[in-house]
């Protein structure tokens, strides 16, 4: 004839099973920390800056003040429980088209960290080829920002990442060289000429003033860093803080 259990065993085996689900590593306040403390400004993790073309640039550039980058830094990250506030200010100067402009997006987004799949974040695969008239291609100089992007994504695709920002734009160093060597075409003159039309303001060629943007609901979003190392353990300790507010896989 068998016994029933005794209290403090069912009790002690109770414990055993839920020390067993625990996420295990640092504790979710410790990773806070040290995501505080290594996106500090001083530790110079927190900024990225990617330049399509690779330097050092011919001497024409070079005399024009013409710099094409992409730049992003994270200026301020915040918590409270499992709910992110990331301030992120983008900066792209003479890219594409809009030699001579210098475009700024200062961004603040917010998400719970439950609502991220854990098996989403990942590093981004820069160099991976993307189609083109011609074939297929690899994008120019992306060994510049292989392994420094995070990416990361919402459980089945919900648009849970809220995102508000403004946006300005101006003359880059090689707008004010177009207008100061009176070339043909600068900047000023084709704003000037697009107001004359009735297109006041245009963007792509008048300066903007600081001016809100509408509000986005996101369904995933990059982060970049200064080196793939940090960008690889920012990885890591992001996918714990997940796992550890509850972030569970999509569907399918």
């Amino acid at each position: 004839m068998s016994r029933p259990c005794p209290l403090f065993v069912i009790i002690m085996l109770l414990s055993i099973c839920v020390v067993s689900q625990t996420v295990p590593g640092p504790s979710l306040a410790e990773t806070f920390e040290w995501m505080d403390n290594t996106l500090k400004p001083n530790e110079r993790n927190n900024s990225f800056t990617h330049y399509p073309t690779a330097r050092p640039y011919v001497k024409q550039w070079i005399d024009e003040s013409i710099d094409p980058y992409h730049s992003e830094t994270i200026e301020n990250f915040s918590h409270d429980g499992c709910r992110i506030t990331l301030h992120i200010e983008m900066v792209d100067n003479d890219m594409g088209l809009l030699l001579g402009k210098v475009f700024y997006y200062r961004a603040v987004d917010t998400f719970d960290l439950k609502d991220i799949e854990p098996d989403s974040i990942r590093i981004e695969e820069s160099c991976k080829s993307v189609e083109t008239p011609s074939g297929p291609e690899k994008p120019w100089n992306c060994a510049d920002e292989q392994g420094k992007i995070v990416v990361f994504q919402t459980v089945d695709a919900k648009p849970k990442i809220h995102e508000e920002g403004h946006a300005s734009s101006s003359k880059s160093m090689h707008g004010y060289w177009q207008v100061g060597h009176h070339v043909k075409l600068n900047l000023d003159y084709m704003c000037k000429e697009a107001n004359a039309n009735g297109d006041s303001g245009n963007g792509a060629y008048c300066d903007q003033t600081d001016t809100k943007q509408q509000p986005k609901d996101l369904t995933s979003a990059t982060l970049g860093f200064s080196t793939p190392e940090y960008a690889k353990k920012f990885a890591k300790a992001l996918r714990h803080a997940v796992e550890l507010c509850g972030g569970k896989a999509s569907a399918f």
